[in-house]
C-alpha cells in the first residue's frame, strides 16, 4: 500500500497548472492520501473561494483515495465547514496510522511550536485585499535564489523544538509534522 502524506500546499485562487499536474500525478500513484494541514490558506482566500477555485478538480481524486484531512494553522477547523467532505472522508486534528507494525502520528505541528498566532479577521482581510500571497511568493523565490540553504535555518530551529517535544510521545514510533 502506498501512502502519500502532503502538507503545506497553501493553495489559493492562483492556479498553477504545473503544480496541479504534479499533484494529480502523485495522488493518482498513491493508495491513500493524508493531507497534513495547510491545503489552502485562509490568509489569502476564504474557504468558499478555495472550494470554487480550479483546484477543485483535484477533489474527486482525493475523495477517491479516501483522503484524511488534518487541519493546519492556515486552514483551521473553524475556517471550514461541512464541505470538507468534498475532498476528504475524515477530518481530524491529528491522525494515527499503523504501517508494518509501526505507529505514525500525523499532525500539522503548529501546536508544538512556541508561537501559535491566532489572527483576527481584519488581519486576514488585509492579506487578501493587498494580495500578499503574490508578494510573498515573489519574495520567497528571491530569498531561495540569494540565500539558498541558509534560508532554511529557522526551519531547522523549529525542527529541533518539535523533536524535543515529541520525544515524550511513547505511544508512537514516528511523528510526521508539516
Amino acid at each position: 500500500m502506498k501512502y502519500l502524506i502532503i502538507s503545506d500546499l497553501h493553495l489559493t485562487t492562483n492556479f498553477n497548472g504545473r503544480k496541479f499536474r504534479f499533484l494529480k500525478e502523485i495522488i493518482s500513484a498513491s493508495d491513500k492520501v493524508i493531507i497534513n494541514g495547510d491545503l489552502w490558506t485562509y490568509y489569502y482566500v476564504t474557504f468558499d473561494q478555495f472550494l470554487n477555485s480550479k483546484w477543485k478538480d483535484l477533489f474527486p481524486l482525493l475523495k477517491g483515495k479516501k483522503a484524511v484531512y488534518v487541519y493546519g494553522n492556515h486552514d483551521r477547523e473553524k475556517y471550514c465547514d461541512l464541505r470538507v467532505h468534498e475532498f476528504s472522508v475524515r477530518q481530524r486534528q491529528s491522525y494515527k496510522l499503523n504501517v508494518s507494525g509501526k505507529t505514525f502520528l500525523v499532525r500539522h505541528g503548529n501546536d508544538l511550536m512556541k508561537v501559535n498566532v491566532e489572527n483576527s479577521d481584519a488581519y486576514m482581510r488585509f492579506w487578501r485585499t493587498f494580495k500578499i500571497d503574490v508578494i510573498t511568493y515573489f519574495l520567497e523565490t528571491l530569498l531561495v535564489i540569494f540565500l539558498g540553504r541558509y534560508l532554511y535555518w529557522p526551519g531547522k530551529m523549529l525542527n529541533k523544538t518539535i523533536k524535543e517535544k515529541t520525544k515524550e510521545m511513547k505511544e508512537v514510533d514516528y511523528v510526521v509534522v508539516g
